[in-house]
């Protein structure tokens, strides 16, 4: 595993384990029942995905975004995320602005919809994700992977986080 993934890795598990994904789901006005299988079904996608088994993600991913519980921007992020590295670009797209609607500041979604614009050459897109990042949260991961990602797509490069 690529250390910019275990990095990864270590933060989704970082943020399950401190805030819970309860912390996501408790809004919904469902039995503790509900809201466990909801946290459970999310615990197991987020698996999926590091394990880039995007394929198998999605569907787990849906039943929480058209089930009880609905759309939460971590769910709509992960949707989008695993499209993207399927190369279902425009699904990865209606994912990203989804979870921006939701959340403007999520900063996954804002890095990943800047990884799906460089995918696509859109790379002043990609920049103005960048200006986001860095008003958002300065130099953080998410800005530095993706002023990263921009810097090697300019030299012609593929930055690993856009690999397939």
């Amino acid at each position: 595993m690529k250390p910019s993934m275990i990095m990864r890795t270590a933060l989704f598990a970082g943020l399950i384990s401190v805030f819970g994904a309860g912390v996501v789901f408790a809004a919904a006005d469902l039995s503790p029942a509900e809201i466990q299988a909801a946290e459970d079904d999310f615990k197991q996608a987020v698996s999926l995905v590091e394990e880039q088994k995007y394929e198998e993600a999605i569907p787990v991913l849906m039943g929480i975004y058209n089930g009880d519980i609905g759309a939460d921007s971590d769910t709509l992020n992960y949707l989008g995320f695993a499209h993207r590295k399927l190369g279902h670009n425009e699904d990865a797209l209606r994912y990203y602005e989804e979870a921006l609607e939701l959340e403007p500041e999520h900063l996954g979604a804002n890095e990943y919809l800047g990884e799906l614009f460089i995918q696509t050459g859109e790379l002043d897109k990609a920049s103005t994700q960048l200006e986001i990042l860095t008003k958002l949260c300065g130099s953080c991961e998410e800005s530095e992977m993706l002023a990263e990602a921009i810097s090697q797509a300019q030299a012609g490069d593929q930055h690993s986080s856009l690999r397939w």
